[in-house]
């Protein structure tokens, strides 16, 4: 059933993008699923903190230090928000891909003009 399905889905949600490798908080993936206002914001992964003292030793290996909060400060990282938002999106209404795809050609044609 959909109730089922999008209750394990929610809970089973990992972004299917490498650089974001968090679990989405369910309130996000049902705001995005009923249309509500989301903050691209949180759709980012955690940053890297760069620098001289990026890398600290963990155990065996080196970790990389993460910065807290990541902001969508310019068009690659409002793509890497658009990209998991189109992800939920088409997860849980499939026929929505093609404008929403429509709608990433035109900002991606806006951001190539200026």
């Amino acid at each position: 059933c959909r109730r089922c399905h999008s209750s394990s889905l929610e809970e089973s949600l990992v972004s299917p993008f490498p650089t974001c490798s968090t679990t989405l908080a369910k309130y996000l993936v049902r705001n995005i699923r009923k249309g509500h206002y989301v903050n691209f914001d949180y759709l980012l992964g955690p940053g890297v903190e760069e620098g001289p003292n990026a890398l600290q030793p963990q155990g065996k290996g080196v970790e990389e230090k993460r910065a807290s909060k990541r902001r969508v400060a310019d068009f690659p990282s409002w793509m890497e928000a658009w990209n998991v938002f189109l992800a939920i999106c088409v997860q849980s209404a499939p026929r929505t891909a093609p404008q929403l795809v429509k709608y990433q050609a035109i900002i991606t044609q806006l951001f190539s003009s200026y």
